[in-house]
């Protein structure tokens, strides 16, 4: 996370040298290459954390374990990658418009095939419970991935390409790396019946990665085809004044996915479970407020003028956000109760929801239509996810949660645009600051229970697990 938060603040040093162009070439980038690595990987890395606890005890067939698997996800890497190299040879330009093959995709299909080694030794260090190792490395890697970027774009001024050849050539320092790490695991037999077993595990959650993967890959080609690279860039931007919220998503995830499950085991009454699911709403959206009230008016104080558009899809971007959290509060039941079956559904309604309000607003909105059907795919996710826990999950979300979001973030979205100008910074603190009490007022100290979890600081020492 921190070379992450590093990488937030040197946004107003690549605004110097990169051009919107720029940003939408790597954004496009970005997403081809998650496609083709899922694409690549056949949801296989997913299985070792699974399996691996099968072998452990048994050295021998753990190295079988893991030499099948290396085996074939470098088989997998060369095949994709072969047949994604034609098929972009000849039809890049429909497929990926604006996004030349040489050198573009051609970096982008290196860059992917490289990474199988790295990603196998992450699910190997999760599984044996390495984290310390597993820290370090990632935030070496982290760091010299930024410094070669910075190398690349402010010392040779290679704008677009230098972020990729930083990325590529990262890439390949640490594939000889996990090379070495994996020598110990490397050296088994190669087992066809593990190798099957592995394949049956990853393809059933393939469709799922590659649905939350296609939504936003086909709206930003959609952009593109219609609007330009320059509009993607833009879009590219403002994203990422809203990573922290990114972040603290993941974080939260990670973080909070143990402690339900534990208080769902310990037979936690539902509404203690909605105690700290208020509380977690509340605090989200003091912080999509935040983000959505005081960012806009910094970005044309820190970037260059040819990026100031981004500022107006800052506040839909991260009132996404909210969204998200409520898809997750709803969502965490239904893989408790072993009822991910249904995932599907909401996956393929968020990317039916993005892919129609791109293709019905680009042309009048460009970059702010992604930015909306985005928000739109997420508030399709939360519905989706509110409305399964409460007919097939064990218990039902936060009552009036959907409404209540929707009027805030309405709210909030409207003031934002049409009443706080950009000027008056002071004035939109104080507003932040006023709704912000407001909620805590209704929805904590009103609240006997969710109070009460707040008075005996347990929400406390939630945050800090």
């Amino acid at each position: 996370m921190v070379p992450r938060i590093v990488s937030f603040f040197l946004i107003p040093v690549y605004t110097q040298y990169l051009s919107p162009d720029d940003y939408g070439i790597v954004e496009l980038c970005g997403s081809l290459g998650l496609v083709i690595m899922t694409l690549m990987r056949l949801g296989i890395p997913g299985s070792v954390s699974r399996f691996y606890f099968d072998h452990k005890d048994n050295e021998q067939e753990l190295k079988n374990y893991v030499t099948t698997v290396h085996h074939f996800l470098v088989f997998a890497s060369l095949a994709v990658g072969s047949i994604v190299a034609v098929l972009f040879y000849f039809f890049s330009e429909n497929i990926t418009p604006g996004l030349l093959f040489f050198p573009f995709v051609v970096i982008v299909l290196i860059n992917s095939a490289f990474s199988a080694n790295s990603d196998l030794q992450r699910r190997l260090l999760q599984s044996s419970e390495q984290s310390r190792y597993s820290a370090v490395l990632s935030i070496f890697t982290a760091f010299f991935g930024i410094a070669t970027a910075i190398l690349f774009v402010v010392g040779f001024k290679m704008g677009a390409l230098g972020i990729l050849y930083s990325q590529l050539i990262t890439t390949f320092i640490f594939f000889i790396q996990a090379q070495f790490f994996l020598k110990k695991y490397t050296n088994g037999k190669f087992n066809r019946p593990m190798l099957k077993s592995s394949v049956k595990y990853g393809i059933h959650t393939l469709p799922h990665l590659l649905f939350i993967l296609l939504a936003p890959f086909l709206s930003k080609i959609i952009l593109v085809k219609y609007a330009s690279i320059a509009a993607l860039g833009i879009y590219s931007l403002a994203s990422r004044f809203v990573q922290p919220l990114q972040l603290l998503y993941t974080a939260f995830n990670q973080s909070y996915t143990p402690i339900y499950y534990s208080m769902r085991k310990e037979g936690v009454n539902v509404e203690r479970i909605n105690a700290y699911s208020r509380l977690i709403w509340v605090a989200s959206c003091i912080l999509f407020m935040g983000t959505m009230f005081i960012l806009p008016p910094l970005i044309p104080l820190i970037t260059p003028p040819r990026f100031h558009a981004s500022a107006a899809l800052v506040p839909l971007l991260s009132s996404g956000f909210i969204w998200m959290i409520i898809y997750f509060l709803a969502s965490i039941d239904l893989f408790y109760t072993k009822q991910n079956k249904y995932m599907g559904i909401i996956t393929l309604g968020g990317i039916i929801t993005n892919v129609a309000i791109t293709l019905i607003f680009v042309n009048p909105y460009g970059s702010e239509a992604l930015a909306w059907a985005q928000l739109f795919g997420f508030v399709c996710w939360a519905i989706l996810a509110k409305y399964l826990v409460d007919r097939f999950g064990e218990f039902k979300l936060i009552k009036g949660v959907l409404w209540q979001t929707a009027i805030l973030s309405a709210s909030a979205l409207f003031l934002e645009r049409y009443v706080l100008t950009s000027e008056w910074i002071f004035l939109r603190i104080f507003t932040f600051l006023v709704i912000s009490s407001i909620l805590v007022y209704l929805f904590v100290i009103r609240n006997p229970e969710t109070f009460g979890i707040v008075r005996r600081l347990k929400f406390m020492q939630f945050l800090n697990k």
